[in-house]
């Protein structure tokens, strides 16, 4: 099964296509909403309001995420998810990939992120899971846990 070596949140990733060496630039730490009259804290508070859970915030971030077979010389394919919790521990979101490691010994997945769903303010958690086992009983193991804050 193939390996989970790093994942990383940023906002540009720049490819050496010479080398293919890959440099990660602007790693958030925090995502601040703009707090002017009208904007994104007033249409939270009125979502709320509303009854609703939150918002869609627009945001330029990519979750880029490095694996490696298990066995050097063994093709091997491995499905992962990404999932989103909020600040109160409640998945938000999550999408399933299928990642082939057949042609390469590596695979660097790069998933654009072009906006967050927003409940309030808090520590919201990107999450990087593994399929483990097939059939009837396969589980998910996480590898890693990408913590974004976000004040409002």
């Amino acid at each position: 099964m193939a390996e989970h070596v790093w994942s990383v949140l940023c906002q540009k990733v720049l490819i050496n296509q010479e080398t293919q060496l890959v440099s990660l630039v602007e790693i958030p730490e925090k995502f601040i909403a703009d707090i002017s009259q009208g904007g994104p804290v007033e249409e939270l508070n009125r979502a709320l309001d509303q009854g609703k859970k939150g918002v869609r915030y627009p945001v330029a971030l990519q979750l880029v995420s490095w694996w490696v077979r298990s066995n050097y010389s063994k093709a091997e394919k491995v499905e992962i998810r990404i999932s989103v919790f909020d600040p109160s521990g409640e998945q938000l979101s999550y999408q399933n990939w299928e990642l082939d490691l057949s042609e390469s010994t590596g695979f660097r997945a790069i998933f654009k992120l072009n906006q967050i769903f927003v409940t309030g303010h808090g520590l919201y958690w990107y999450v990087v899971d593994r399929k483990i086992g097939k059939g009837k009983n396969p589980r998910w193991e996480t590898v890693a846990r990408l913590p974004l804050e976000i004040t409002v």
